[in-house]
């Protein structure tokens, strides 16, 4: 056997200037530090460097590396990609790879856009004192509560994947969290779903949100405002459930996402995340036009005391919701009647 570079390396590389590639090896305890090495190559190509270089991230089907070459990169510097991949491999002693595209998803996704309105849930992990505003990773305690959600919504006729970058891997019960784990661990974000494409979807995005939160998305082809009610519920109860892991959580209603699986962050001026006194980034104190809040002791010094209408909960913590659920659907009688509420209580702070 040989280190092998597939014939569809090169047609990837004249295309789209992010490339994928999947390092299919049996032999992966050498082939991971070698790829590193690759990888920190191909970081210094040309005089300014590809925009972005990710991975290697390993996953059940080989190992992942992610390269943003930008417009500029002439093709001749771009091809180079394989070959030092091939390079290091081979110093490392491994004798058997190929290193080709990765598999991309496919059009099905699209159908996901039909789902709308989305229940959307933010949930923000806390973290040490002195910890910088965007943290490496969730915590495992995060991954837990995601995943936790995800299996209470999960149906016998529903595909359980995960996505990396633009790659599909499928995912079972028993091997879901070393595999979520192995991408957060090498710096990647990652969303997890469970769909059946047709009727419904649910979804987790890691590492999109404030790099240590997540984001939790629900919806349905034509769910009514009770549909999503019952959604947005849950996710407040499991918000209730997880408070002491939290330093903050919201829950509302996104009458559309860009893409259900990469779903915008919470706009700031709607948002709040108030962060501790020494952050420099994303500070803000203003009350956000959310159905559902939960607050930590740490935001509530920053907005000088509790929200009008909130309310204690146990572990030092407080919830502050708005109205009704049902009330949050965009065609629901009150959905602006909520709305106007939510901005008046923004602009008492």
């Amino acid at each position: 056997m040989a280190i092998r570079v597939l014939r569809g390396m090169k047609r990837m590389l004249r295309g789209d200037p992010t490339v994928v590639a999947l390092v299919r090896t049996p032999d992966a305890a050498r082939a991971l530090p070698a790829l590193r090495a690759a990888c920190a190559d191909i970081e210094t190509l040309d005089d300014a460097g590809p925009k972005f270089v990710l991975g290697p991230i390993r996953l059940p089907t080989g190992l992942l590396v992610m390269v943003d070459f930008g417009e500029e990169m002439p093709y001749a510097v771009r091809e180079r990609f394989p070959n030092i991949m091939a390079r290091r491999l081979e110093e490392a002693g491994v004798q058997d790879a190929a290193i080709g595209p990765a598999p991309r998803i496919g059009e099905r996704y699209a159908n996901l856009d039909r789902f709308a309105p989305i229940a959307r849930a933010w949930l923000r992990g806390t973290t040490p004192a002195r910890a910088p505003v965007v943290a490496d990773r969730p915590a495992p305690a995060m991954v837990g509560i995601a995943t936790s959600w995800l299996r209470d919504q999960y149906r016998q006729d529903h595909e359980f994947l995960g996505l990396v970058v633009s790659t599909e891997i499928p995912l079972t019960w028993d091997n879901h969290r070393s595999v979520i784990n192995g991408v957060l661990d090498s710096g990647g974000a990652m969303s997890v779903l469970c769909t059946d494409f047709d009727t419904d979807a649910y979804g987790v995005t890691f590492d999109r949100f404030l790099g240590h939160g997540m984001t939790l998305g629900a919806a349905g082809e034509h769910w009514s405002a009770d549909d999503l009610a019952v959604r947005m519920r849950d996710q407040r109860e499991l918000i209730r459930a997880n408070a002491a892991e939290l330093e903050w959580a919201g829950v509302c209603v996104h009458p559309r996402d860009r893409f259900f699986l990469t779903p915008q962050p919470p706009e700031l001026d709607l948002l709040l995340v108030p962060n501790p006194p020494d952050a420099t980034a994303l500070d803000t104190e203003v009350i956000s036009t959310m159905w559902y809040q939960l607050l930590s002791p740490t935001q509530l010094v920053r907005l000088g005391g509790p929200p009008p209408g909130s309310v204690r909960l146990p572990g030092n913590r407080l919830e502050l919701t708005i109205g009704e659920p049902e009330e949050w659907a965009p065609d629901h009688p009150r959905h602006f009647d909520v709305l106007a509420r939510a901005q008046g209580l923004a602009r008492l702070r």
